[in-house]
């Protein structure tokens, strides 16, 4: 599931240009779970992005 978030997550920063919070409220609307925790905090979608593992391939 978090690789749908981190995904659904990219996709909206991207297209859209949206902040963080504005992220985390869609992925909640959309109810993708994070891994860890019962809600998506900005900070937790800024990390996530920012991970220097993320690879544009998972979001094809």
């Amino acid at each position: 599931m978090e690789q749908a978030g981190r995904a659904r997550a990219r996709q909206l920063r991207d297209e859209d240009e949206m902040s963080y919070r504005e992220i985390a409220l869609v992925l909640e609307a959309e109810e993708i779970r994070p891994k860890r925790g019962e809600r998506w905090h900005p900070e937790t979608v800024r990390r996530m992005l920012a991970n220097l593992g993320y690879s544009a391939a998972e979001v094809i």
